[in-house]
């Protein structure tokens, strides 16, 4: 994978967590990406870990991706969390829209 080329890839744990890496930028171009994959794994009784730390580049569109796939998969009965471990440009700007605790 080169530089900044969007890439989402799944893992799950022994412990039945899933993990969605994004590698990348998270912008107006792929963010739809993600939000539909989201959905389509969303499932009651389902833990999601989001790793963003080889995401080297979020905007509004992430972020707003981000806050509604918490928020929907609140209410379908799943959990979506963030790993701690982010790049220093995307965890800047996680903390001024005060979205590190998704």
């Amino acid at each position: 994978m080169q530089g900044n080329e969007f890439d989402i890839r799944e893992s799950r744990g022994a412990d039945g967590v899933l993990c969605v890496a994004v590698y990348g930028e998270l912008d107006l171009e792929t963010g739809p990406v993600l939000a539909t994959r989201l959905k389509q794994l969303r499932s009651p009784g389902l833990t999601i870990h989001l790793d963003l730390s080889e995401l080297d580049f979020i905007d509004s569109t992430g972020i707003q991706v981000l806050i509604e796939a918490a928020a929907a998969g609140e209410e379908a009965g799943s959990e979506l969390g963030i790993k701690p471990t982010l790049t220093p440009q995307v965890e800047r700007v996680m903390t001024l829209v005060h979205a590190l605790d998704l």
